[in-house]
């Protein structure tokens, strides 16, 4: 185990091991002991129109939609002039995060992200990332699901067939009413726990 020879030499337990323990128990102390047997088919994004997008502005957010309930997340102003702007994996990671706690109902599903490069996918799929950053919202975003029973995959998607969610990170209102008219006309409140989680990141903007 990390290259230990010998059963004197001792094993630096790092910080971001105490945090990935730290996840664990946390689990462990709010597992009921059941575990359902899931779905046999991945619902895709097309199927039950979830769809996430961030905004690389300062001045702009981030959207979620799924089936008509949407949720805009404006960028804390303490974001501005710092290099978390140019982050594109954290800022795409943020409405994915905030989906999966505002719609718990999702069992299994195939999570979808537009960004190009797809770090994004690797990083779920792994449910593990290097960037201290990343893993901020990759570990209470594991945590969730687990303890709501929910497995995932991400996939990649075109930026152009993801224009419902686009458009409400731009605060494109107008648009977003013409390609989602059957959307709900109040948005969704954001959970005070995803705005707790906002605020208690580790890192430093």
């Amino acid at each position: 185990m990390c290259g230990i020879q010998r059963p004197n030499h001792f094993i630096r337990v790092t910080l971001r091991m105490k945090e990935a323990i730290e996840t664990c128990l946390t689990f462990l102390d709010n597992f009921n002991g059941t575990l359902a047997i899931g779905e046999s088919e991945w619902l895709s994004n097309c199927e039950i129109h979830l769809f996430t997008d961030s905004a690389g502005n300062p001045d702009l957010g981030c959207g979620v939609y799924f089936s008509g309930r949407w949720a805009y997340f404006q960028w804390p102003s303490s974001w501005e002039n710092t290099n978390l702007m140019a982050d594109i994996t954290f800022l795409e990671l943020v409405p994915i995060v905030l989906s999966i706690l505002l719609f718990s109902v999702l069992k299994r599903i195939c999570i979808t992200s537009e960004y190009f490069f797809i770090q994004i996918i690797r990083h779920l799929n792994k449910k593990s990332s290097k960037s201290r950053r990343v893993m901020e919202l990759v570990r209470p975003f594991v945590l969730h699901t687990m303890l709501f029973n929910i497995q995932f995959k991400a996939v990649h998607i075109e930026g152009r067939s993801n224009f419902i969610a686009d458009a409400i990170s731009r605060k494109q209102w107008h648009r977003f009413r013409m390609v989602a008219p059957q959307a709900e006309t109040e948005e969704t409140p954001i959970l005070e726990t995803f705005v707790q989680l906002i605020s208690d990141l580790k890192f430093i903007v």
